[in-house]
């Protein structure tokens, strides 16, 4: 049946800019996931300025829990949003941050602007459309493809907060 926007935007609202963080990476590769500390780190370098809201599915609902008390006034859709609500999610931010995810694909779709962050898997193997960045870590063993690890620090430990909030200042500018 016909969607209101209101549905689509999962009670995200509207008319102010906006900035997901979705957090999460499945459970595949351990090592696809930012770290916790980065986002924190990134949401308080953002929030005075911006809304953001943390996205991701079940399996970030822990997660998000924690990041959601360490970021007070950070907008949270939920985690239990069907496939059609969690890209009503993405259409409503002006930005995604993500790993190699599902929601990266997504908001590519929707034509938002991304932020993709890349460990273990391979950035070559992505095209953003002009539509974003990515920030690939800087490791010898980058791209490994290995579901675990024993490296440390490990390639997502080396992504930090800073080089990230520049690549979505960055995006930001070049989506007005």
């Amino acid at each position: 049946g016909e969607r209101t926007a209101g549905r689509l935007s999962a009670g995200l609202p509207d008319g102010t800019r906006l900035i997901g963080l979705n957090t999460g990476a499945g459970k595949r590769w351990t090592y696809k996931k930012w770290t916790e500390e980065g986002w924190i780190a990134l949401g308080r370098l953002l929030m005075p300025k911006i809304r953001v809201a943390l996205l991701g599915g079940p399996e970030e609902k822990d997660r998000n829990d924690r990041l959601a008390r360490a970021l007070p006034g950070a907008l949270r859709p939920g985690e239990a949003l069907s496939l059609d609500g969690f890209a009503g999610a993405l259409s409503r931010c002006d930005l995604l941050v993500t790993g190699d995810t599902l929601a990266l694909h997504l908001a590519l779709a929707l034509k938002r602007r991304v932020v993709a962050l890349f460990g273990p898997t391979s950035a070559a193997e992505v095209e953003l459309y002009g539509l974003g960045e990515k920030i690939v870590a800087r490791i010898p063993c980058q791209c490994c493809y290995l579901p675990d690890c024993d490296v440390r620090p490990t390639c997502m430990d080396l992504i930090t907060p800073e080089l990230v909030h520049a690549a979505v200042l960055r995006q930001m500018k070049a989506a007005s």
